[in-house]
């Protein structure tokens, strides 16, 4: 597969053909074609680096694959570590099953004669309370907080009523992208003045802009040693101590360029 220069706009990508050529061979009866390449794809392919298009035509072309080889006779037998035994029979397909991630060690037997493929995902979610450190990889952005007549504030403490401003400026020093999301959340003791509302457009917005009641993101693209800046109204309107959540801004397809700002607390008195 050659990549032509305008592949990026259109998602073309060698691994969304070789969906699309493995769908072919099924169609075609080929099975032995389809199963060696249907291994080669097996191998290339990650949902955390994927496009949506190689998403899509992977998912369809090894739907079709499993519906051929996907009712072997098999027996699997999973234990965790001081846990009961599961005895899976007949799968088909693709089997996902939750384990507690505390017992530390699972065992597997494969009781059949065909083999099995397994994989291991562990996930957390971070406590409401909990302060994230920062991440910056492949690109990065600088947020600045100014009054109406652009002088710095300082977020960290703020009179309840004070309305003041939020800049984003991302930089992009290598690598142009078009696939670019910057989500800004707000702590719950603030409010988002939505422009939309007042003047029907914002000053600042990207290729698209979305306005939620504790968030905005902007999407938009990057040229090669281009910067952007976007601007938010912002207004401190409940006294509390809350959490600031992270600022992120990542490409949407390339999990080499995400950078995430730290959380931080942040209080508003009266």
């Amino acid at each position: 597969c050659v990549m032509t220069p305008d592949a990026r706009s259109t998602f073309q990508s060698p691994l969304r053909d070789k969906a699309m050529e493995l769908e072919t061979w099924i169609l075609a009866e080929q099975n032995d074609r389809a199963l060696k390449l249907a291994r080669e794809i097996a191998k290339e392919f990650s949902v955390s680096n994927c496009t949506t298009q190689e998403v899509a035509f992977v998912s369809v072309a090894m739907n079709r694959v499993a519906e051929i080889f996907g009712d072997v006779a098999t027996e699997i037998l999973i234990q965790p570590k001081g846990g009961k035994s599961v005895s899976l029979r007949k799968i088909k397909g693709i089997h996902t099953m939750e384990n507690d991630p505390n017992c530390g060690v699972v065992r597997v037997w494969n009781k059949g004669n065909h083999d099995v493929h397994l994989s291991l995902t562990t996930s957390r979610q971070p406590k409401v309370t909990e302060q994230l450190p920062a991440v910056a990889k492949g690109i990065r952005f600088d947020i600045r907080y100014t009054d109406f007549n652009g002088k710095t504030v300082k977020p960290e403490r703020l009179t309840q009523g004070y309305e003041f401003y939020a800049e984003i400026t991302v930089h992009k020093a290598t690598n142009e992208t078009r696939s670019l999301a910057l989500t800004y959340s707000i702590p719950s003791g603030w409010e988002i003045w939505n422009e939309r509302m007042v003047n029907g457009h914002t000053a600042e917005s990207g290729d698209y802009t979305d306005i939620r009641d504790n968030r905005i993101s902007w999407y938009f693209g990057l040229k090669v040693g281009e910067s952007r800046t976007f601007k938010v109204r912002l207004r401190a309107a409940y006294c509390s101590r809350c959490l600031m959540p992270p600022t992120v801004c990542e490409d949407m397809y390339d999990t080499s360029c995400r950078t995430v700002s730290a959380s931080r607390f942040v209080e508003v008195v009266k």
